[in-house]
């Protein structure tokens, strides 16, 4: 008989502290509910506080993310030693594509890796003034120059050469461009390389 009294007063006491445990839940979602949706006020100047927090962060650069050895050369000896050489460039028409091969070889001393954007300009000298096209569908500025360095294909050079592949589409009748401009850059926008190629008319007209 005390075996069963005591079993149901703890029956008894268990369902009181769920009730409590039921309680306290509820009034913590009252809170939560008065503190976040019935003070508009409050509510916005906190959402506000987070936007600002976030959209005042620092910005993200990219320069030399692709860059996975580091040099241990100071920026000086960066700036004066990171040559970048077209060692080859060949171009040819199949349909209405023009085919263009670029190989790259990284000449720095001292040896290190180097990389950035490589941007080609064709043009046509046989017209006054002379025609020019970005094969890398960028705006040009003047006599040919990329308007925005980034505009260029990315590459990258850890030894000695990198190969490059573009293609240009020909949109008019009988065109044909008589030069190449290559521009190398490095990520951070310096020229490190410029170079005018010829190109031989008869390669349009295969």
């Amino acid at each position: 008989m005390l075996l069963k009294m005591d079993t149901l007063t703890m029956v008894q006491e268990l369902k009181e502290v769920n009730a409590e445990k039921q309680l306290l839940a509820e009034q913590i979602k009252k809170l939560d509910h008065d503190r976040y949706w019935k003070n508009d006020e409050k509510r916005t100047t906190e959402i506000s506080a987070v936007k600002s927090s976030l959209l005042n962060q620092p910005d993200f650069s990219t320069d030399g993310i692709w860059v996975t050895n580091r040099s241990t050369v100071s920026d000086k000896e960066l700036q004066e030693g990171v040559t970048v050489e077209l060692s080859k460039f060949s171009a040819s028409v199949k349909g209405d594509d023009l085919n263009i091969g670029i190989v790259m070889q990284n000449t720095s001393s001292p040896r290190q890796a180097v990389g950035g954007y490589v941007c080609v300009t064709l043009v046509n000298n046989d017209q006054a003034p002379p025609l020019y096209k970005s094969v890398n569908k960028d705006e040009l500025g003047e006599s040919g120059y990329p308007s925005s360095y980034k505009s260029g294909s990315l590459y990258h050079i850890s030894r000695r050469t990198s190969t490059k592949k573009m293609k240009f589409r020909l949109t008019e009748i009988n065109e044909y461009y008589t030069d190449a401009m290559v521009f190398l850059y490095s990520y951070k926008g310096r020229l490190l390389n410029k170079k005018d190629v010829p190109l031989g008319k008869e390669i349009f007209l295969e």
